[in-house]
């Protein structure tokens, strides 16, 4: 996931929104998504720039189209957030879902109790997207499964 952009956090403050505004901050995040595609295999939480301010409208068909080698990232961490959202957003999911792009599951658990935290609301989130399997991966070879 992209946490920093030019030395600033995404997901504090004061922090990169702060330093650029809401629709740059937007903007340049989403510019920088499929660079960051490029060298991994999941995207975290690929919607991070909601952590702090508004979201706003986007063109996620757009954004998805560079993501073409990734799994995006289906997250429950969201919810503990101050936003208290699901990542990614529905919109951005629904569109990973029209361009073919896989998931995975995540609760982002940092400690041992939150493992698992909620996933029952991100498998349900995947659904509604219209997702029916889940990428889990064994020494980096991708392979579908049923989601739930």
């Amino acid at each position: 996931s992209i946490h920093f952009i030019d030395g600033l956090a995404i997901d504090q403050e004061p922090g990169f929104v702060d330093s650029v505004g809401v629709e740059q901050a937007w903007a340049r995040y989403y510019e920088l998504l499929p660079q960051a595609a490029r060298w991994v295999d999941v995207l975290g939480h690929p919607d991070l720039i909601k952590f702090i301010g508004p979201e706003i409208d986007w063109d996620w068909a757009d954004v998805t189209a560079g993501l073409e080698s990734v799994c995006l990232e289906v997250s429950s961490a969201g919810l503990h957030k101050p936003h208290g959202k699901l990542y990614p957003n529905a919109d951005l999911l629904a569109a990973g879902r029209e361009r073919g792009l896989p998931i995975t599951l995540a609760s982002d658990a940092h400690v041992p109790q939150n493992v698992g935290r909620d996933l029952d609301r991100a498998i349900d989130h995947a659904r509604a997207a219209g997702y029916e399997t889940v990428t889990v991966f064994d020494e980096r070879a991708p392979r579908q499964e049923p989601l739930g």
